[in-house]
């Protein structure tokens, strides 16, 4: 072991290609630092010819704890652009799950600091078996800069103790196709996600009974650009809850003013800048739905504080409203401050 520590170019253990074997499986590790299983780092002077790329087909990635950063993953990079990181496999019947992993700070599971993460028929959290961020932020995944690609994943139960409860986007991309972010929970902000800076792309995706103080499905920090282009966005809520001077520290830096908390149950605007604004793109080409979210003290469904912010909703004249018998008017919009309607 001792002839390993210096090893600065790691020979990396690669499991079958094809999605025919049983998979790869990391699990119960523990770790005083950053990567409760595995820590990888892409350094300035790598070989071009080095393959820098980390393929996992499927799997379990599971039961891992890191006391810093990382439950499961610690990935960062000395280059700007990191590295590609391809989870999961798209063959039928087979899946990766990736449940009670544990970072006492940031990523429950995992933490890229500079990547793309491209995450396929994932299967990440379970009732029984979250991923925890306990004191941090992401309790499934944190990603410092890059973008997060989810593809037909599953994404559930996982927390956090500071803000999104399973993602935190802190400035990159995210883009979510054809899977769901349901039962996550964030002690702080966004129940499912939470992006501090960059955008958001949901495609047919299902963002469903998250919660948080405010913005129980997602928060959209200063700057943050959201699109949502069909799926469902229901039963999410924003609670009150027991907003203790742990709250007050966590969000306002122990300044002790407080905040407006129990907003927008579906998706929370934070103002923007003058150079740039927070926005929500609402579009339907099938079907879209946006209904069941509650919040405490206002805001139902979406919050946008106002300044420097943008949302864009489709045209309800040209939409069908299926699946509400009994209703006698026409769907519309509505500029609406009750809460529980």
């Amino acid at each position: 072991i001792d002839d390993l520590i210096n090893i600065k170019y790691p020979v990396v253990v690669k499991p079958v290609d094809a999605c025919s074997s049983k998979g790869i499986s990391i699990c119960n590790n523990v770790s005083e630092g950053d990567g409760g299983a595995i820590y990888i780092k892409k350094y300035a002077d790598t070989p071009s010819n080095y393959k820098t790329d980390i393929n996992i087909n499927y799997g379990e990635i599971n039961h891992n704890e890191s006391k810093l950063n990382g439950g499961a993953f610690y990935i960062t990079s000395e280059i700007e652009g990191g590295m590609p990181v391809n989870i999961g496999c798209k063959q039928p019947g087979e899946n990766l799950t990736m449940v009670d992993n544990t970072a006492a700070n940031n990523g429950g599971a995992i933490y890229c600091a500079d990547g793309s993460i491209t995450l396929i028929k994932g299967i990440i959290g379970l009732e029984e078996s979250p991923n925890k961020a306990t004191n941090g932020n992401g309790g499934a995944i944190y990603l410092g800069q890059g973008s997060l690609s989810l593809e037909g994943s599953e994404i559930t139960y996982n927390r956090t103790g500071q803000n999104g409860g399973a993602l935190y986007i802190n400035n990159g991309t995210l883009t979510m196709s054809n899977g769901s972010l349901k039962n996550n929970k964030a002690a702080v902000f966004g129940g499912a996600a939470y992006m501090n800076a960059g955008s958001v792309k949901f495609v047919n995706g299902r963002l469903e009974s998250n919660e948080a103080l405010n913005g129980g499905g997602i928060y959209l920090a200063p700057g943050a650009q959201m699109t949502y282009e069909d799926g469902l966005i229901i039963n999410n809520k924003a609670l009150v809850g027991e907003a203790t001077s742990d709250f007050t520290t966590a969000y306002n830096g122990g300044n002790g003013t407080g905040s407006v908390i129990g907003c927008g149950g579906g998706v929370y605007l934070e103002k923007g800048t003058s150079e740039k604004k927070t926005t929500l793109t609402i579009s339907v080409k099938d079907s879209f739905g946006l209904y069941g979210n509650t919040a405490d003290k206002a805001g139902d469904d979406i919050v946008a504080e106002g300044v420097n912010t943008s949302i864009t909703i489709p045209n309800v004249n040209k939409m069908t409203l299926t699946g509400f018998e009994g209703l006698d008017y026409n769907p519309m919009w509505v500029e609406d401050y009750k809460t529980g309607d």
